[in-house]
């Protein structure tokens, strides 16, 4: 079985998705459908931008690192990565695998190769250059530098080859047909570190050393500014704006109050709040983004620990979840109960398994059953919402059936990787929702967000659909048997698809063409740049 570390991070929201076909032969991505609703009367997008401007925004979680190679919350830290470092592969504003440092690239028809070919006209900021080489270096750096949360990512990759300056071949030692979209998301394999900070060994966590629009000004335990690099070598997506800071504020109601105050000028601020910043919409001075409603909140379960490896009691946990309930209580109804993974209208979805389970006392039968009438279930969480809330709901309607659950509350930074130790039951959070349906499929299925391991005719349902080519007509029937699968033998629990949007003031512009915005909560200073005022 394959282990993948979560590629997502973790709260993901987007409208109406269509997984991302992506054209692996060519390099280029079809056409996609616009994920966004904005409040925004259009007339701020034709402002001319100034380029001296200063931006602040508000992000959830602090920088953990700025070598990427060493990042523990890829969620969160894209944030912090993405202005600074280059990746080999992008994604658009479409969630389509687009190029960055590489132009194409081809997958072996066997999925056991991936052939990249390199632009030749990049420079680091410390003045060394980028080819195939310094892939090779950044990839065997992953793979052996002590404490690299990349490693497992590439834990099937046996070689990587060099032919020539401008070209890099990846060998694997299985099919690995969906890498790209793996490269896409995953700044942990893909940002590319300067070859000269690494031969020198540079501590390059609080020294980056990319090739990025935006250069290191002054780093804080919660924030991060940075300069625009003038000499960034792609002259025509250089930075927007001439200064940027990236403020860490986890609570979602410091966040409202930054805005209000003029601390930040944009930032993610969860759909059940919308009454909290309706004011500032109101004022005339802020517009909303919206990204809705392609996330997944739920808990993960590790089914390692001995009374949930039987499936009676997973089946009995979903069965005592009212998530209509969860709905009425957290968002007044705006969201969607989510009775599998894979929304509406997307690879995966099956509409016959779009059935409510709840069932209070076919949970307690099932439980008694399993000889676990009175079952204990230990559930991290962390201080951020809807997941909080969301927990504390499902704490009340599991103990009607009588399962005990202890909310164990941790820091944000080290929520994912202490349930992936397999220290707990489970960890309520958010799951990706968004782009080609192998990024959950290996992430969360396949992947170290399953620390117990998935029931084998899971394992086998996803290992086919991860095998395929990703244009093979075939390939929706695959994760559609990976649904059933799991609708068969439940591993984690999905609660409901709940909408985020973007706040932010009416001068921000390129909001809406965020990349990796659908992620959730990360602000992609790449796209944003800043009205002039006045005109």
């Amino acid at each position: 079985m394959k282990s993948r570390p979560f590629r997502r991070p973790v709260r993901v929201l987007s409208l109406a998705l269509l997984a991302a076909v992506v054209a692996l032969a060519t390099g280029c991505a079809g056409a996609g459908a616009d994920r966004t609703a904005s409040s925004a009367s259009g007339a701020t997008q034709h402002r001319a931008a100034d380029p001296d401007a200063e931006l602040t925004v508000g992000q959830i979680g602090a920088p953990t690192s700025l070598d990427p190679h060493l990042i523990r919350n890829p969620t969160t830290d894209l944030a912090y990565i993405l202005p600074l470092y280059d990746m080999l592969v992008q994604l658009d504003a479409q969630q389509h695998v687009a190029p960055m440092l590489a132009t194409s690239w081809a997958v072996a028809p066997d999925g056991r190769s991936l052939t990249l070919q390199l632009r030749n006209d990049v420079t680091f900021q410390d003045g060394s250059r980028f080819d195939s080489a310094v892939v090779k270096a950044n990839l065997e750096r992953v793979k052996t530098l002590p404490g690299s949360t990349g490693a497992p990512l590439l834990s099937t990759v046996t070689a990587v080859d060099t032919d020539g300056p401008q070209a890099v071949r990846i060998s694997f030692s299985e099919p690995e047909f969906a890498f790209p979209v793996v490269l896409a998301t995953q700044p942990g394999i893909s940002a590319m570190v300067s070859g000269k900070a690494i031969s020198e060994g540079t501590d390059i966590s609080r020294n980056p050393a990319g090739s990025g629009p935006f250069r290191l000004a002054q780093l804080g335990q919660d924030r991060l500014s940075l300069d625009r690099n003038d000499s960034y070598w792609d002259p025509a997506n250089k930075a927007k704006v001439k200064r940027a800071t990236v403020i860490s504020l986890s609570d979602d109601t410091a966040r409202i109050a930054a805005l209000q105050s003029g601390q930040i000028s944009l930032t993610m601020l969860p759909g059940h709040l919308a009454k909290s910043y309706q004011p500032l919409l109101d004022s005339g001075r802020f517009t909303k983004t919206e990204f809705a409603p392609g996330s997944v909140y739920g808990s993960y379960v590790n089914i390692g620990r001995p009374e949930l490896s039987d499936v009676r009691v997973r089946k009995a946990l979903s069965m005592a979840l009212d998530r209509n309930e969860m709905n009425q209580a957290v968002l007044g109804g705006a969201g969607k109960p989510a009775f599998q993974f894979y929304p509406p209208d997307t690879a995966g979805h099956v509409a016959a398994l779009d059935k409510d389970p709840y069932d209070p006392e076919g949970a307690k039968r099932l439980l008694a059953e399993a000889g676990v009438p009175n079952l204990t279930f230990n559930m991290i969480i962390t201080g951020s919402e809807p997941s909080q809330t969301l927990a504390t709901i499902a704490q009340a309607q599991l103990a009607r059936v009588g399962v005990t659950v202890n909310l164990q509350r941790v820091t944000g930074v080290e929520a994912r990787s202490t349930f992936r130790r397999g220290a707990a039951d489970g960890y309520t959070s958010g799951f990706v929702a968004v782009g080609d349906p192998s990024i959950w499929a290996g992430d969360t299925v396949l992947g170290a967000d399953s620390p117990g391991g998935v029931p084998p005719v899971v394992a086998a349902a996803a290992t086919a659909a991860l095998n395929m080519q990703i244009d093979d007509p075939q390939r929706p029937a695959a994760f559609e048997k990976l649904s059933q699968a799991l609708a068969d033998e439940p591993v984690h629990l999905t609660y409901l698809r709940i909408p985020v949007n973007f706040v932010g003031s009416d001068r921000i512009i390129g909001i809406d063409s965020m990349p990796y915005a659908q992620w959730g909560s990360v602000v992609n200073l790449r796209a944003l740049s800043v009205a002039q005022a006045g005109v």
